[in-house]
């Protein structure tokens, strides 16, 4: 089940009520705003740390009429080249920076939302009966996803829209992305040995074998969300290496 539209995460949470009897809205909490609130520190990353790349280029570049024997056109053309060189890589490391602090707060959020997922479980036993051994990976993939979709994006934007008020919109929309992205990659996986099936009963057996598979899957999350993010900066890295170079050609050239 694809989620692209408002409509699509009500038809879900209708799915999830329907099959699985469990309200997922009720998780979205004051404790989970707060928690949330707590999680995500990008916002005060961003302030702090994140224009500071570009404050120091641009503090490079007002030296340089300074450092630099420049006379006549060659005034001009720092100016107009040199701003551009040193305004592009004081962004582009700023946002080297941003993407490295927003990597950990998409695997926090997501972390919790398992634990979210975890405090859920206690729920399925009103759906035992409805679920067997080629069906709970499904189920908890729904589960997963409806927690995501229902409590953890909404919640999300909500505390981002009121941090970030100029780019949050942006924030929220590449975090939702990227949740959305792991909502569809990752995989439960049964966890629970033949001895621990013998020594329990069926409900316990079950509910160890569902928090086992959650469990698993939260030692996945740590992996693909930095391999995604590695992969999202490459081509801003190499932008800024070029960029760099080109840099300091130029202050070569006209020093």
């Amino acid at each position: 089940m694809k989620i692209r539209t408002k409509a699509d995460v009500e038809a879900l949470d209708l799915k999830i009520q329907n099959e699985l009897g469990i309200d997922v809205k009720k998780y979205g909490n004051k404790e989970a705003v707060e928690k949330f609130v707590d999680l995500l520190i990008f916002p005060k990353f961003i302030i702090k740390w994140g224009t500071r790349p570009l404050l120091l280029a641009l503090l490079c570049f007002f030296a340089g009429y300074f450092l630099f024997d420049l006379v006549n056109i060659e005034v001009f053309i720092y100016s107009l080249i040199g701003f551009a060189l040193f305004l592009l890589v004081g962004v582009l490391a700023s946002v080297m920076f941003v993407l490295w602090k927003i990597n950990k707060d998409v695997l926090n959020v997501a972390q919790y939302s398992l634990e979210i997922m975890k405090s859920s479980l206690g729920d399925l036993k009103q759906v035992n009966h409805q679920i067997n051994e080629e069906n709970k990976k499904d189920v908890l993939s729904l589960l997963f996803k409806g927690i995501i979709h229902i409590v953890t994006i909404p919640l999300m934007s909500v505390v981002i829209a009121q941090k970030i008020p100029i780019v949050g919109g942006l924030v929220a929309r590449l975090i939702k992305k990227m949740l959305t992205i792991l909502t569809n990659v990752i995989k439960f996986e049964d966890q629970l040995t033949n001895e621990e099936v013998d020594n329990k009963d069926a409900k316990s057996a079950r509910l160890i074998s569902y928090e086992k598979m959650v469990t698993a899957a939260s030692k996945n999350l740590d992996q693909f969300v930095n391999i995604t993010f590695r992969v999202l900066k490459l081509p801003i890295r190499m932008l800024l290496i070029i960029t760099s170079l080109f840099l300091i050609l130029f202050i070569r050239i006209i020093n």
